[in-house]
């Protein structure tokens, strides 16, 4: 099989992490999604524009950050209540990254995330997300 060439001018996530905080006591919590965005040399690219979305109940929301001078931004989802088992997770899906400078996102160089590292970060084989509520 022949793989794809890799665009000369292209963006990725090319760190990922997620943490928690509570809130109210412990009575909610929210999830913090951190981004680093490099080109494909690696360097770092700032004012690039990420967008993930996600559902909170039935509705659909969209929450989005812009990297720093290191390309780095964080976007915190909305605060969910801890005793719900409704909102025991969240899927995070429809990411996307804009910066005109630098070219197109290729999804397909992120970096692996998953715990069985099989595939790059919200790429075609890993689209989505899901994060599990922290453990109280």
């Amino acid at each position: 099989p022949s793989s794809l060439p890799t665009p000369s001018h292209a963006i990725r996530i090319s760190s990922f992490s997620v943490g928690f905080s509570f809130v109210n006591g412990k009575n909610k919590w929210r999830a913090k999604l951190k981004f680093v965005v490099t080109n494909i040399i690696n360097t770092r690219v700032r004012r690039a524009e990420i967008n993930i979305s996600y559902f909170k109940g039935s509705k659909l929301v969209t929450k989005s950050c812009t990297a720093n001078s290191m390309g780095a931004c964080q976007i915190k989802t909305h605060k969910f209540p801890t005793n719900n088992p409704k909102y025991d997770s969240i899927e995070i899906s429809g990411v996307t990254i804009f910066q005109e400078d630098y070219g197109n996102y290729n999804a397909e160089l992120n970096v692996v995330y998953d715990k069985n590292g099989s595939c790059p970060v919200f790429s075609s084989t890993c689209s989505t997300l899901t994060i599990n509520k922290p453990v109280i």
